[in-house]
């Protein structure tokens, strides 16, 4: 329903950061139910949604957003798990 929203207001540049948002929600949620690791990884998501949707009109980050919140943030924190949690 908001990336509808946001491409009618045309602000297609807002779909990466809402999606960013909802997905680290989903996370923290599921992180309920997880290792504290995974609900940081939720909240490290809400944020870098939030930071991307107020900068948005500064600079166009909409890739970079996706780049950085699906690839790099994965990466680091998978890292980070296994070396904790060993496997």
């Amino acid at each position: 329903m908001l990336k509808q929203w946001a491409l009618v207001i045309d602000l297609p540049d807002a779909i990466p950061a809402i999606w960013a948002m909802g997905y680290g929600a989903a996370i923290c949620a599921a992180g309920m139910f997880s290792v504290r690791e995974v609900r940081i990884f939720g909240v490290v998501e809400l944020v870098s949604g939030a930071v991307a949707f107020v900068f948005m009109s500064y600079w166009p980050v909409s890739l970079y957003v996706l780049a950085v919140t699906l690839g790099l943030y994965h990466i680091i924190f998978g890292v980070w798990l296994m070396c904790r949690y060993g496997q």
